[in-house]
This record gives structure tokens, C-alpha cells and sequence, in this order.
């Protein structure tokens, strides 16, 4: 809900100042101060993401292609701990990632965030497939969706201690 809420005020705030980046939504409403402290904060938030996902994939790609091949079909450098991860993370960074942050206007960014969209339902169906379908590693799903805590709330206000 919050994130259609701040999508349709994105789209609300380009439509009114004729602006397609965060970058220039800064400067038209606050002022170029703002727009250079916009910038610094989506480079690190970008780095953020970009340093997990390439994490994620340089260690993940090898045992997912193991799942398939035994280590004797794959060649070396692709399933090693060290070069695997090496090759992998460079393919991604460069093959994948780099492309996708070429384009300026957000109109041609559609398809990277089609991709994206498309990547994030299938890492939530494979987590969704593997929690109840791999009777090894969740034995019993719905014993353990019984059993966890989703939400706590408490009525007590509980102050901080101070070291």
C-alpha cells in the first residue's frame, strides 16, 4: 500500500514539474543543494543494491548449476569458490547490470524495471516452491507457519537503557 501510495506521488510530482528524475525533482523544488544530496543518496542506495544482488549471484550461480550438472561436467573456473565467484559476479556486473543503467530517461528504463519486477516474482515463487515442496529442509510447513511469530505487539512502553 505505501509503495503504490509513493509510486502515484512520483508520477504526481513529474507530472507537475515536467521532471523524469529524482535528481531534477530536487532542483525544481528545493533548490540545486537538494538535488546534489538527492544524488549522493541514490548512488549510495544503488551501490547498496547493486554490491547485493552481484553478492547474491556470484554465490548463488554455482550451486544452483550444481543442482544439474556434477562439478567434473562444469568447467573449473565456473564452479570454484574462488574464480566461480569471480566469474560470475563479473558477468552480472557487466552483462546484466551495466546496460541497464545506461539509458537516462525514465521511459526507456520500462524494460529494466520489467525485468526487474519479473526477477522479483520469481525469487518469491522459488521461496514459496522450496518452503513447501522440499520436505527436507521444511518438514512440516504448516506446523511452522502455526509456531512463528509474525507480529508482536506489546502494551508496555519500554524505555531505553542507557550504558
Amino acid at each position: 500500500m505505501i509503495s503504490y501510495y509513493t509510486g502515484m506521488l512520483i508520477v504526481s510530482v513529474s507530472n507537475r514539474t515536467q521532471c523524469n528524475r529524482y535528481e531534477d525533482f530536487a532542483q525544481k523544488l528545493y533548490g540545486s543543494r537538494c538535488r546534489t544530496i538527492t544524488s549522493a543518496l541514490n548512488l549510495a542506495c544503488l551501490m547498496g543494491f547493486i554490491t547485493a544482488y552481484i553478492v547474491y549471484i556470484k554465490s548463488m550461480l554455482p550451486s544452483i548449476l550444481l543442482l544439474f550438472w556434477t562439478e567434473q561436467e562444469l568447467p573449473n573456473f565456473i564452479v570454484s569458490d574462488g574464480w566461480g565467484q569471480i566469474f560470475w559476479a563479473t558477468l552480472f556486473a557487466f552483462l546484466m547490470l551495466f546496460p541497464m543503467s545506461i539509458p537516462r530517461s525514465i521511459n526507456a528504463l520500462r524494460f529494466s524495471s520489467f525485468f526487474g519486477v519479473l526477477c522479483s516474482v520469481y525469487l518469491s515463487l522459488a521461496v514459496f516452491f522450496v518452503f513447501y515442496c522440499d520436505k527436507e529442509l521444511v518438514p512440516y510447513p504448516s506446523q511452522n507457519l502455526r509456531d512463528a511469530e509474525l507480529f508482536s505487539v506489546s502494551n508496555e512502553l519500554q524505555p531505553f537503557e542507557l550504558v
